[in-house]
């Protein structure tokens, strides 16, 4: 996780979140954070790629406070929250989930490049 400083997520145990996210699966957002042991109490799922803005994100933190968690967002609504505030108030913690491919890399990649040559709508629509 990611705010101010650089945390574990470990430090999500038990912990109770408030968690934001503007993603095409935010069950799976939220399932992560359960598996990783939080408390889920809130949780303001916008459509995917819904624009944040500074009035949302205040009523956000207001009820954050309200219920006594921390925010926690995924790290592409982090980098688009991150455009719209100023860091003020309770802070905003980022997930970021990485992944290594076991086998096969060079065959993905190659899938990836052949669908970025042929404009696959897809990969467009998700930019």
């Amino acid at each position: 996780m990611r705010s101010a400083g650089e945390r574990t997520v470990e430090k999500l145990r038990g912990r109770r979140v408030l968690g934001l996210c503007a993603i095409g699966n935010p069950d799976a957002f939220l399932a992560t954070l359960q598996s990783l042991g939080a408390d889920i109490v809130e949780c303001q799922c916008l459509d995917d790629h819904a624009l944040f803005s500074a009035e949302l994100l205040a009523a956000t933190r207001h009820t954050a406070e309200r219920v006594q968690a921390d925010i926690v967002v995924t790290a592409k609504d982090a980098a688009k929250i991150a455009q719209v505030m100023a860091p003020a108030g309770a802070p905003i913690w980022s997930l970021e989930i990485e992944f290594t491919l076991l086998n096969n890399e060079d065959a993905v990649w190659s899938k990836i490049g052949e669908a970025l040559a042929s404009g696959d709508k897809r990969i467009a629509s998700s930019q």
